[in-house]
């Protein structure tokens, strides 16, 4: 093509055009979600907290796997954000926010709330990319982003994906959109085979944990290396680093740890 429509009936000329809007579910992929609220508060008095919590689990388990992250922004300004790994994508505001209320009462913060955030985001556990990419496909198009499959199917999280994803996008910027198009999904390809490990994470933690139990899954990987958990994050973990993940009793129970790992409990017809 050379170029796009507006809803509003306005044309854009251009060489190539990427399609970069957000993860749209489909029945193509088996997926849990992470759902979670954030609120930024500026306390009347010092909150105290010197450095970041990643993950609170003592809180209660409620539909899943529940944490609280909290991360100082000042003296005098914290973010609190309540996240659950759950079965289905459903955020319910008010539950979460009077949680977030409870939470920053039982440590005595208090103040002016200055803003929220809230996010439904997939957590990929098997499917099958190329229906996917099939179903995505536009003549010209190129597809990038959590639409794309450049995502980290555990975390959720698409930085790294995207600056990678950007980067090659501007090493081959003179191709014409047919061939970028093509490209991106290469890419997209290559990304879906190299990160198959953390589906099979994901598949454990959702379909061989009780939903009160998923966090049995975390509580020992965060007492890894640093190192470890960086290249995690990173979607680059090591045949070691993989190794050291998985050896250990398993925090959920055998069988359908072992039924995970050998490609059950997935969707059907699918390949993780």
């Amino acid at each position: 093509g050379q170029g796009l429509t507006l809803v509003s009936g306005e044309g854009i000329a251009a060489r190539a055009v990427i399609d970069c809007r957000g993860f749209a579910p489909s029945h193509h992929l088996s997926c849990g979600w992470q759902v979670f609220m954030g609120r930024h508060t500026r306390t009347h008095a010092p909150h105290g907290v010197e450095r970041p919590l990643i993950m609170d689990a003592t809180v209660d388990q409620i539909g899943g796997y529940r944490f609280v992250y909290v991360l100082p922004l000042g003296s005098h300004d914290i973010f609190v954000e309540d996240t659950y790994y759950a079965d289905d994508p459903g955020l319910d505001r008010r539950a979460l926010s009077s949680r977030i209320d409870a939470y920053c009462a039982d440590h005595g913060w208090h103040g002016d709330i200055l803003g929220h955030e809230t996010g439904v985001l997939p957590v990929i556990t098997g499917g099958d990319l190329a229906a996917l990419q099939a179903e995505h496909r536009v003549a010209g198009v190129g597809v990038a982003g959590a639409r794309g499959g450049f995502v980290h199917p555990l975390t959720s999280y698409t930085l790294p994906q995207a600056v990678a994803t950007a980067l090659a996008i501007a090493n081959d910027a003179d191709l014409p959109g047919g061939q970028l198009a093509a490209l991106l999904e290469a890419r997209a390809r290559q990304h879906w085979a190299a990160t198959r490990f953390y589906r099979r994470l994901g598949a454990m933690l959702f379909h061989a944990a009780e939903p009160q139990e998923r966090y049995r899954v975390f509580q020992r990987f965060y007492r890894l290396p640093e190192p470890l958990i960086e290249r995690f994050y990173a979607a680059r973990s090591t045949r070691m680093d993989r190794a050291r993940i998985l050896c250990g009793k398993p925090p959920v129970p055998i069988g359908r740890a072992i039924g995970v790992l050998l490609g059950h409990g997935t969707a059907s017809g699918a390949t993780a």
